[in-house]
């Protein structure tokens, strides 16, 4: 048999294996999801989403008309620096419109700033000095100021 004519005659494919199962990423821990949660958000977080939106001045539950379209509103905990770029400290959230949230995320920090003429930082601060005035007291952010940036004494 010449070499051209095993070439032209193919080899039978062996069998088919069977495939190992796929391995699924485990479900989340809801106990450690619900601290973090806690965490990052907490009882400042349910206050504010009771509270009109900083900017609009609408609240959860009323009808807008946006772009031609009766939508409505849902007011989010927003916060001002993003908890990756350290911020989940409690100054740090603004009664915001789901709409607007979005709109942040889309043109950016400063551009919404400007759009709005609204300094986030200081709102955020005056929001979070209102809460502890209500609720806690000055102490409690402090205290929880002193967790988040990271204030060993405190954590331990």
């Amino acid at each position: 048999m010449s070499a051209m004519s095993r070439l032209l005659h193919p080899v039978p494919k062996p069998p088919r294996q069977k495939r190992k199962p796929r391995t699924y990423l485990p479900k989340v821990n809801r106990k450690r999801a619900a601290l973090r949660r806690a965490r990052d958000f907490g009882s400042l977080a349910e206050w504010v989403v009771t509270l009109p939106c900083c900017i609009s001045g609408v609240r959860t539950g009323e009808w807008i008309t946006l772009n031609g379209v009766q939508t409505q509103v849902r007011v989010d905990p927003f916060h001002v620096r993003s908890r990756g770029a350290g911020g989940q400290a409690p100054g740090n959230l603004l009664p915001v419109a789901r709409h607007l949230h979005e709109e942040f995320g889309t043109i950016g920090r400063h551009s919404f700033a400007a759009k709005y003429q609204i300094d986030l930082e200081a709102k955020a601060l005056e929001y979070a000095a209102l809460f502890a005035q209500l609720f806690e007291g000055e102490c409690a952010i402090t205290r929880s100021r002193n967790l988040y940036h990271g204030n060993r004494k405190e954590r331990e």
